[in-house]
């Protein structure tokens, strides 16, 4: 395919999946809804942000925060006072022992805000849920260490949790706390991660065994199977020796369906799929680049090199002009998020303050949201 139809084609796909999971689960209408929730890194540092996404000023007094602990039942129950809330203005409550720089941020503060990531908690507009993060009666890890914001093209209550609404941000972000806002735009979030100058400027190794974070050019050699592919890196990656001219990258964060090896690995269902799109979109891209992660090691067991594999589709493309391969995969429904032996909390790797895992979880989200290839579609091309 010629590259630059391709390339046109990717960015219709990447713009046209804005909002195609917003009528997911039940809509509430409600004029007041929960639009970030902070989970610090250290104990108290918790912090709920509702907004007013309505065109009238709104008084909210008739709201209360529930919080459950574990259980279908309400374990504590925090009312609001009487504040008249204006239209796309926040209000922010918070641990009455949180860290100065989320106390300065809020509006209200409450020794009763005992929440850790894992209990889920409800707006309640009088007795109906105005909005809800998390399952109710179900205690699992779905904002521990985390700053969630909501996507400003989901800004709408829910009466079932959809994690696609939030954009993942670190413990430590609070850029966004007190307003509406946030950083990126649908279509930048979609886009997955970027490279950056930065980037390039770090070594992908320091002493051979774990990565630095950084990125250099390269050229590829030979096509490979879902998540890998064969390249061969110039004399400024391999001069310390730590790094051959010609490596085979196993991809990270991902793992694609198997394609036949030998007599000791079977094909699976969307191995070959997931092998073509893979070698499609590195045939119609213009430049290439690799990148280590940093504090990980640089290896897997079969001695291949570690490493993320970004693609431009322009002429001299700028670091910002990267697409991240494991990303991509993932989105198109050929891979599944599979990360560092299972520990997404080893992801050290950030564009814009999001880690590059949260961002193909993002991703996996939506493929799976969209019954995607291997979330729910029959390979055409399988003999199953």
């Amino acid at each position: 395919m010629n590259k630059y139809r391709f390339l046109s084609s990717f960015l219709i796909l990447t713009l046209s999946c804005v909002s195609c999971t917003g009528t997911k689960s039940t809509l509430t209408d409600s004029p007041i809804i929960f639009s970030e929730i902070h989970v610090g890194n250290d104990l108290y540092d918790w912090a709920i942000e509702i907004a007013n996404i309505s065109d009238n000023n709104i008084d909210i007094s008739d709201y209360r925060i529930a919080i459950y602990m574990g259980n279908s039942d309400e374990t504590i129950n925090i009312s609001l006072p009487s504040y008249l809330l204006r239209t796309n203005e926040t209000y922010v409550l918070s641990h009455s022992e949180a860290d100065s720089s989320i106390l300065n941020l809020a509006d209200l503060t409450s020794s009763q805000l005992t929440f850790d990531g894992t209990w889920p908690i409800a707006l309640y507009h009088g007795k109906s849920i105005a909005d809800v993060m998390g399952i109710i009666g179900y205690q699992y890890d779905f904002a521990v260490d985390l700053d969630l914001v909501r996507k400003s093209d989901f800004l709408l209550g829910r009466r079932e949790y959809n994690a696609y609404d939030w954009i993942r941000y670190s413990g430590s972000y609070l850029d966004n706390l007190g307003t509406i806002e946030n950083d990126f735009t649908p279509e930048e979030f979609l886009q997955g991660p970027h490279l950056t100058s930065e980037d390039f400027a770090l070594p992908l190794t320091e002493d051979g065994i774990v990565g630095s974070g950084g990125a250099v050019n390269v050229s590829i050699t030979y096509y490979g199977d879902g998540d890998t592919t064969t390249v061969s890196l110039p004399n400024s990656a391999t001069s310390s020796g730590f790094i051959a001219s010609r490596e085979s990258v196993r991809y990270l964060a991902i793992n694609c369906p198997e394609i036949q090896h030998g007599d000791y690995i079977d094909a699976e269902p969307w191995g070959y799929a997931a092998k073509d799109y893979n070698n499609e979109l590195l045939s119609s891209a213009t430049a290439f680049a690799v990148s280590t992660s940093k504090n990980y090691t640089i290896r897997d067991v079969y001695g291949r090199l570690l490493g993320y594999i970004w693609v431009a589709f322009n002429e001299n493309p700028q670091p910002e002009d990267y697409f991240n391969m494991s990303y991509l995969m993932v989105k198109e429904g050929y891979a599944s998020l599979r990360f560092l032996g299972g520990d997404q909390t080893n992801d050290q790797m950030y564009y814009r303050d999001v880690t590059y895992t949260n961002f193909i979880r993002n991703a996996e989200i939506l493929a799976t949201d969209l019954g995607l290839k291997i979330h729910g579609e029959i390979d055409p091309d399988f003999d199953y």
